[in-house]
């Protein structure tokens, strides 16, 4: 493989990835700046090229408690925006599988909410906080990519993981869609984190 080829899948997977997000976002009712546009943006097509230090055994709790022990600032920027961005690839592209393992989706938040906010106060870049600071926010804006990329190997609605995705992150699609599926949802339920 010659070194031009990742620049060009990377090019490729950014003229696939650009019109869907520009949807969502257009979609959505909340303002998302150019610089978490492209952020999002980078982040979806430099995922799929990604290739994470193994962690089989390690915990995300113990990654971050490991990462927030690192002295120099390069390293434990590096560390924090590997989790963070691991966290919110993992809920907002793999929730659907999330529901299968020990540890579910509200861990997985609380972990990527705490890693962007300590990555925000070791680099400064306001990006890292908005993410930090409205994390449902991203997660349902990936989820609606993947849906838009089929990427759900489910097409029948799985109703309790929606209630789940709704209770745990606030996700006005997730409501959305429970509604429209005759699930009644009290409109007193509100998120705490968001």
């Amino acid at each position: 493989m010659s070194q031009n080829e990742p620049e060009i899948l990377t090019s490729s997977l950014a003229d696939l990835f650009e019109p869907i997000l520009l949807e969502v976002i257009n979609d959505s009712e909340v303002d998302l700046n150019n610089y978490s546009y492209l952020y999002l943006l980078k982040l979806l097509t430099s995922y799929c090229f990604k290739i994470e230090e193994t962690h089989e055994n390690e915990m995300l709790s113990e990654r971050l408690f490991n990462a927030l022990k690192l002295k120099e600032k390069g390293p434990k920027a590096r560390s924090l925006k590997n989790l963070a961005e691991s966290s919110l690839i993992s809920v907002g592209f793999f929730s659907p599988f999330l529901k299968r393992k020990l540890v579910g989706v509200r861990y997985h938040i609380d972990i990527g909410i705490t890693a962007y906010s300590h990555l925000y106060q070791t680099t400064k870049k306001p990006v890292f906080e908005d993410v930090s600071e409205r994390f449902p926010f991203y997660v349902e804006i990936l989820s609606s990519v993947r849906e838009k990329l089929n990427l759900s190997n489910d097409r029948n609605l799985d109703l309790l993981h929606l209630f789940e995705l709704f209770n745990e992150t606030g996700s006005e699609k997730a409501k959305k869609l429970l509604i429209e599926n005759g699930v009644s949802i009290s409109s007193s339920k509100k998120n705490s984190k968001q």
